[in-house]
């Protein structure tokens, strides 16, 4: 019997059939540690301010702040005539509908810009860039129709521009960036769409804050000292 059951095994051995050797294959860890950085925030020249984050907890990097000379590239006027057509809402008159100098009149508050008027001319007006500068919103706002806002670097300190009462439809892309004297848009015609209704003008703000402001009025004189008065941007002469 004992002879049979070694005849049996050598048979199998000798046909390959033998025991093998069992291999589980054990599929790699796929959980990733995750490391968790402490909550601090750090400012950033523009005022702006960052936290950690990334595979070593490091500040996510601070927004490009524009190198623009000034002593090199002078500061050009928006817009044909820009001073002279300043006629009915100057920076920081306090408008009522009652006492406007524009009838009808919809809006209430100290005026955070200058209004250049345009109902006289026919035709494309264009709007040019102040500086060079990037471009950080393009789009359709209620109450001015198409409007641009362009950070610029001015005296060493970067201000949000506003150029409202576009026409949306030329209007230069957000998150691209402009040279000194580019063209932006265009004014839109106005009582039309392209300017929410509105007459035909420019209304140019310059903004001193960091967050995105695109308030026409503001309500007290508190608010308005974060604006500037844009004619001082500009020579005198």
């Amino acid at each position: 019997m004992k002879l049979y059951f070694t005849l049996i095994v050598a048979a199998l051995i000798f046909s390959g059939c033998g025991i093998r050797e069992a291999k589980i294959n054990v599929p790699p860890n796929t959980l990733e540690s995750k490391t968790i950085c402490t909550a601090e925030g750090q400012v950033c020249p523009d005022g702006t301010v960052v936290s950690r984050s990334g595979a070593n907890c490091e500040f996510t990097a601070c927004p490009e702040i524009l190198k623009v000379d000034n002593k090199k590239a002078a500061i050009v006027f928006p817009i044909k005539e820009f001073k002279e057509r300043i006629t009915k809402k100057s920076f920081g008159i306090y408008i009522t509908p009652e006492t406007s100098p524009v009838q009808p009149e919809r809006f209430r508050g100290y005026h955070a810009g200058v209004d250049v008027e345009y109902g006289d001319t026919a035709g494309d007006v264009p709007v040019s860039a102040i500086l060079a500068g990037n471009v950080i919103f393009s789009g359709r706002v209620s109450g001015y129709g198409g409007v641009v806002v362009i950070k610029h670097l001015i005296d060493n300190k970067n201000y949000l521009v506003l150029y409202g009462h576009l026409n949306p439809a030329t209007l230069a892309a957000k998150n691209t960036t402009v040279t000194s004297g580019q063209t932006i848009g265009i004014l839109g015609e106005g009582g039309t769409a392209e300017t929410d209704g509105e007459r035909k003008h420019l209304h140019f703000a310059v903004y001193a804050g960091t967050d995105l402001n695109l308030k026409g009025y503001v309500q007290n004189k508190e608010e308005l000292n974060k604006w500037i008065d844009p004619l001082t941007l500009f020579p005198s002469s």
